[in-house]
């Protein structure tokens, strides 16, 4: 109840305040926009140039590790070990 009383005095003192003050208002308002869209568009610059050196580092590492696999190793060194699936051990122990 006291939270909806509060809203409504809230609500008239700032259509109040927005009748009695509006040019007050429109000179704030004219000073923060063009403030917000500076920050806002520094911010989103910085952000791509993030993004852009993250995914030209990730391009390089992809590059290095393209390089490394044309370097041939030996078949006879590596050696492969296969386990059998679970299905396969229940089908042996049964």
């Amino acid at each position: 109840m006291y939270g909806i009383l509060f809203g409504v005095v809230a609500l008239l003192l700032s259509v109040w305040g927005f009748v009695k003050w509006w040019f007050i208002f429109m000179d704030i308002f004219k000073g923060v926009v063009p403030l917000l869209l500076l920050i806002f568009g520094i911010a989103a610059i910085v952000s791509g140039l993030k993004k852009m050196q993250g995914s030209n580092a990730l391009f390089k590492n992809s590059q290095k590790d393209k390089d490394s696999d044309n370097v041939t190793e030996s078949d006879d060194d590596a050696e492969i070990k296969v386990e059998p699936s679970t299905n396969a051990k229940r089908k042996k122990a049964t």
